[in-house]
Formats: structure tokens, sequence, C-alpha cells
């Protein structure tokens, strides 16, 4: 059997050899992809340090937030999405309780202290405590509906495939 996986642009396209194979399980999948020459050139390292130490400034990480979050909320009411209706009822459950019982203190204990977690703990998009909050998790379904829908539809107006 033999599937292909098209031309897609991805972000890794530009490293992968035209008509290349792989043998998974007794199917094999075919690459086609071939260099775009539309792809953008690597960032400057000085760029992105300078940008990731503004975004340290909480009045800057704030306003950028708080910009971005708007422009994912007005997109989303513009395809029919209501943010507020969804996440209040999201919001009607006691979640805090809920994940404190599902908590296993050494683990939760285990995890503070080691470094690999820090990323989850770090502000991320607009959470200050980070991207496991229980904000971001009330939020996560509706938002990308409102972000993701150019993947689903190239006129960004149908949120579901199906």
């Amino acid at each position: 059997m033999r599937r292909h996986l098209g031309s897609a642009v991805n972000p890794v396209s530009h490293r992968t050899r035209p008509s290349q194979q792989l043998k998974l399980r007794g199917i094999t999948l075919q690459c086609n992809a071939t260099p775009s020459p539309t792809l953008a050139p690597a960032a400057d390292p000085l760029l992105i340090k300078a940008v990731e130490a503004l975004f340290t400034f909480p009045p800057m990480f704030a306003l950028a937030a708080k910009s971005a979050r708007k422009k994912i909320v007005d997109r989303g009411a513009s395809m029919g999405l209501d943010f507020g209706a969804e996440i209040d009822t999201l919001a009607q459950v006691d979640w805090e309780e809920l994940v404190q019982a599902a908590t296993d203190p050494a683990v939760a204990a285990e995890a503070a202290q080691n470094p690999r977690y820090a990323y989850y703990r770090a502000p991320f998009h607009a959470y200050h405590t980070g991207n496991l909050c229980i904000e971001a998790a009330l939020e996560v379904n509706v938002a990308a509906k409102s972000v993701h829908a150019t993947v689903m539809d190239p006129a960004g107006k149908v949120v579901d495939p199906e």
C-alpha cells in the first residue's frame, strides 16, 4: 500500500528530499515535497533576543497579550463564535477543586523543582502563570477555532471541517 503525503508547505519542507520514502508497518509513505521559493529567511538571532527581552517587561507583555487576545476574539466573533458564552459555560465548574483532587502532591512537587517543566509555568501568550493554567484550559477550544479556522477553510469562515 502506498500513500502520498503531497507537498504541503511546512517548516521543514526545505530539508526534505524529493520522493523520500518511509516504510511504516507495511505501509510505504512517500513525500514528494519540493523546496518552496517563498520560505522566509531565518530570523536574526539578535532580533529574536531583543523581542524576547522586550516581552520580559511586564507592561509590554500585558499590552501585547491584550492586543493579541482582542484580535483572536474579534476574529472569532466574525465567524460567529461567542467567546464569553463558551468560557462562561466551562467556568461554571469548580476546576480548582477538580484539579486539586486529581493532583498527586509528590509528582507536583517534583515537577515544580524540575527545570525541564519551567517552560510550562512561564508566562505564555496571555497567561502570566503559564500555558497549563485553568484560564488557558477554559479558552483553548474557542481560541483554537478562531486561530486555526484557515487550516480548515482558506476563507477562514468554516470552523469545523465536518
